[in-house]
C-alpha cells in the first residue's frame, strides 16, 4: 500500500491575525521560532530602551508616538505573515 504524504496547508488569515494580535505569534503557528525569539528580543530590547529614556509617571508626547508605531509594527508583522505562510505553502506543495 502506498502512504501519502498528509501535510495540512497552513490557514493565511490565522496567521496573519496571530500576528496583528501578538507580533510572533504567527512564526509560532508556522513552526518558524527563529523569528518569534528574534521579534519577541527586538520588542523586549525597544520597550526597555523607550522606559529607560521616558518617565513613564508622566504624561509624555511619545504616548502617541509609541501607539503610531504599535499599529505600524502590527500591520508589518501581518504582512510579513501573509507572505511567510504562501512562501510555506507554496513549499509544502512542491514536496507533495
Amino acid at each position: 500500500m502506498k502512504e501519502v504524504n498528509k501535510v495540512k496547508l497552513k490557514k493565511v488569515w490565522l496567521a496573519v491575525l496571530l500576528n496583528l494580535i501578538f507580533p510572533g505569534a504567527g512564526y509560532i503557528y508556522l513552526g518558524r521560532r527563529k523569528y518569534f525569539a528574534f521579534m519577541l528580543f527586538a520588542v523586549i530590547i525597544l520597550a526597555g530602551i523607550n522606559r529607560y529614556f521616558i518617565n513613564p509617571s508622566i504624561i509624555h508626547p511619545s504616548t502617541l508616538f509609541e501607539a503610531v508605531i504599535s499599529v505600524i509594527f502590527s500591520i508589518a508583522f501581518g504582512f510579513d505573515a501573509y507572505t511567510e505562510t504562501k512562501a510555506y505553502n507554496a513549499e509544502v506543495m512542491t514536496k507533495k
